[in-house]
C-alpha cells in the first residue's frame, strides 16, 4: 500500500479513535437553577452554591485536578452569605457544568449538625440534555452529620460513571421546613468535541509522517 493511502487511511482511524484520556479535574457549574424558591430575605442568588465564596481554598474550573484540590483540605465556613436556604425539603437543583464530561465525583461542604434544614441525602443524575429525558442515574448518597461547628469539611462522593453536560441533584433535608447547605462542586474528565480530538490526532500523525520522510 502506498504511503499517501496509508496515511488516509490513518486519519480516518483517528477521526473514528475514542477521546484521549485526561486527568480528573474541577468543574464549576456556569449555571444553577432550582425547582424551589428562596428564602425571603435570605440569599438571593442560588448560584452562591457553587461560587466558592465560603471556602477556605478555591479552584480553576478544568484546570485544577481533583487530587490536588483535596489535598488542601477545603473547609466551608461563615458568613450566612456564603450559601443558599430555599423554602421547602426536597429542591431538585440543575447544573450547567459548561462542557460535556465524564462526572465521577461530587463534593459538598454541608450545613452545621445542629442546623435541622442541612441536606441528609441526595440522588445525582447526569444528562447531555436540559431536560433529562435521557438521563442516568449516578447514584444515591448520605451525608455525614457529626460536623459539629463551622468550619465544615468537604465530603467527597464517588458516582456510578456518567457522562453529560447538565446535573441534577435532589436533595432531602434533615427536619426542618427548609434545605440549606454550603458548597457543591463536581469533579471529572472533560470530553474532548470530536474535531478537537481529531486535530490532536492529526497533529500526530503528522509528525510521525515528517519523522519517516526526514
Amino acid at each position: 500500500m502506498n504511503q499517501p493511502k496509508l496515511f488516509i487511511l490513518s486519519v480516518a482511524a483517528v477521526l473514528a479513535a475514542a477521546p484521549l484520556h485526561a486527568e480528573v479535574v474541577m468543574l464549576d457549574p456556569a449555571f444553577v437553577s432550582c425547582t424551589l424558591p428562596l428564602l425571603p430575605g435570605g440569599v438571593t442568588s442560588y448560584q452562591n452554591v457553587v461560587n466558592q465564596s465560603g471556602l477556605s481554598s478555591t479552584y480553576v474550573s478544568q484546570t485544577t485536578t481533583f487530587d490536588s484540590y483535596i489535598a488542601t483540605n477545603p473547609t466551608s465556613g461563615l458568613p450566612a452569605t456564603n450559601f443558599t436556604v430555599v423554602v421547602g425539603t426536597q429542591p431538585v437543583y440543575v447544573f450547567d457544568l459548561g462542557v460535556k464530561a465524564d462526572v465521577s465525583k461530587v463534593i459538598l461542604w454541608n450545613s452545621i449538625s445542629g442546623a435541622l434544614n442541612r441536606v441528609s441525602n441526595f440522588t445525582v443524575k447526569v444528562s447531555n440534555s436540559l431536560d433529562f429525558s435521557a438521563a442516568t442515574n449516578a447514584g444515591t448518597f448520605s451525608l455525614n452529620t457529626s460536623n459539629p461547628a463551622y468550619p465544615v469539611s468537604a465530603e467527597v462522593f464517588t458516582t456510578t460513571p456518567a457522562t453529560g453536560r447538565y446535573v441534577q441533584v435532589t436533595f432531602n433535608n434533615a427536619t426542618g421546613a427548609n434545605t440549606t447547605f454550603g458548597e457543591i462542586a463536581f469533579a471529572g474528565t472533560v470530553v474532548p468535541e470530536a474535531s478537537s480530538a481529531a486535530l490532536a490526532g492529526l497533529g500526530a500523525l503528522l509528525l510521525v509522517r515528517r519523522r519517516r520522510a526526514a
